[in-house]
């Protein structure tokens, strides 16, 4: 009799037991899915699996709750949510180049068509600011990116877009040798009702990512009277609607005194989207008065500085054109 009791050829109860077992694991083990799911996640959990010659947004990044939020975003919920700077690099979106736009009025324009004047759309104004700055059209993502920033509250939409938007100016900066300490950003105010409507001010969110993105400032030097929206005016209703519209208060002359002894060689005023331009202008001309006024009380006054405009997209490119041709034939 062997030493477990049981006798030759019988199976004792512990053997029984210890053969239940593997089969039990081995069952569990072949329905097991290739990937169980481990909680919580290890940096390699969280990367996606890239395709030929591509990487990811997680790839050779240590876990962070970001890359983790992000993670779960793309896999759960798809796009939703997603800011916009890692979705334009999931989805190849890329910027307008300096050859896709006019630098003066930022119309697009095909090979050699902008000049050192400006393009045919702009040659013959007279703007008042100096360059003209874009990211590109308002049609397709940039399109969706604004109307879910602007209605839809989504801040790091607008985050994403301002980072792109200050690598635009910053791009511009180099080639004149500005420096991020002499520039300042200035973005278009939005009223306080409409601010408090939209539970958001996106311009001022692209305004300080671009401002991050860059190594400079922004100042809110502009303030602007409630008036109708710009959406749906003709181009004329625009101008007249935004005529007057921005202007420098009290507390903002005292910032522009300032500013202006620092010696800036460059502001930039910051728009989401530009459509006949009226709101630039208007914010421009209330800057420069301004800058002339207050230029008077500074001890050695020095030459003001130079005034850029950039916007995320430009609008409504074929409704101008479609006027201006109409005017021509009057």
């Amino acid at each position: 009799m062997s030493e477990s009791g049981s006798k030759p050829g019988q199976i004792s109860q512990s053997q029984v037991q210890e053969l239940t077992n593997g089969l039990f694991e081995a069952d569990l083990a072949q329905d097991a899915p290739e990937n169980p799911f481990v909680w919580p996640p290890t940096a390699q959990d969280t990367q996606d699996t890239p395709a030929s010659g591509t990487s990811t947004i997680l790839e050779r990044r240590p876990l962070t709750p970001n890359a983790l939020i992000e993670s779960i975003e793309v896999e759960l919920l798809g796009r939703t949510g997603l800011a916009f700077d890692v979705w334009a690099k999931r989805i190849g979106w890329k910027p307008n180049t300096l050859e896709d736009y006019c630098w003066r009025c930022s119309s697009s324009i095909g090979p050699h068509e902008s000049t050192g004047d400006g393009c045919s759309e702009c040659q013959s104004k007279k703007l008042p600011w100096e360059r003209s700055i874009r990211l590109g059209k308002y049609a397709g993502t940039l399109k969706q990116e604004i109307q879910t920033l602007k209605f839809h509250a989504w801040k790091p939409t607008g985050k994403g877009l301002g980072h792109y938007l200050g690598e635009a100016i910053a791009e511009q900066m180099d080639r004149l040798a500005i420096e991020p300490e002499q520039v300042c950003l200035i973005p278009v105010p939005m009223h306080r009702i409409r601010r408090a409507r939209r539970g958001v001010d996106h311009t001022a969110i692209i305004a300080n990512s671009a401002a991050q993105t860059i190594g400079c400032r922004t100042e809110r030097l502009l303030n602007v009277r409630y008036r109708r929206e710009q959406v749906g005016l003709s181009m004329t209703a625009r101008a007249q609607n935004a005529k007057q519209a921005y202007f420098v208060s009290g507390s903002q002359k005292k910032r522009i005194i300032k500013l202006l002894s620092r010696e800036p060689r460059l502001v930039v005023v910051i728009d989401d989207v530009r459509t006949t331009g009226a709101t630039l202008v208007s914010a421009c001309k209330a800057l420069k008065t301004a800058f002339k006024t207050n230029d008077k009380l500074i001890e050695s006054p020095k030459a003001p500085p130079e005034i850029w405009v950039a916007s995320v997209c430009v609008a409504g490119e074929s409704g101008r054109k479609t006027i201006q041709a109409q005017e021509a034939d009057k």
